[in-house]
């Protein structure tokens, strides 16, 4: 079943939510939202100054969701669509437990990122 929105397998929400991790666009390598949103977008906008401007910035980006993806319960992939010729995909990852995601957040922020 194709979907076109995140969808959470805890709460049955279709938008942010309180288990809700992160949702990015494969495609165009951005955030959309949720608890770890900003600190994701600071990790992969600083590669350059954390000495890791030589890798490739698609792989870097995949390396991050690959970290979030381990610190989540769920995850679901969905399509956002964009016109004809212009759907891309979109993942949502999230936490059974909305009490953890302050302590999933920082555990992200501080982990060293697994291309370095």
């Amino acid at each position: 079943m194709t979907r076109y929105a995140p969808y959470c397998p805890f709460c049955k929400s279709y938008d942010v939510c309180e288990h809700t991790l992160l949702i990015v666009d494969m495609h165009w390598q951005s955030t959309e939202g949720g608890a770890l949103a900003e600190s994701f977008h600071e990790k992969f906008e600083n590669a350059s100054i954390e000495g890791v401007s030589a890798l490739d910035p698609i792989e870097y980006f995949r390396d991050l969701v690959r970290e979030v993806s381990e610190l989540s319960d769920a995850e679901c992939e969905f399509v956002n669509e964009g016109g004809p010729g212009n759907s891309t995909l979109g993942k949502a990852f999230y936490t059974s437990d909305p009490k953890q995601v302050f302590l999933l957040s920082e555990k992200f922020r501080d982990e060293p990122t697994l291309s370095k």
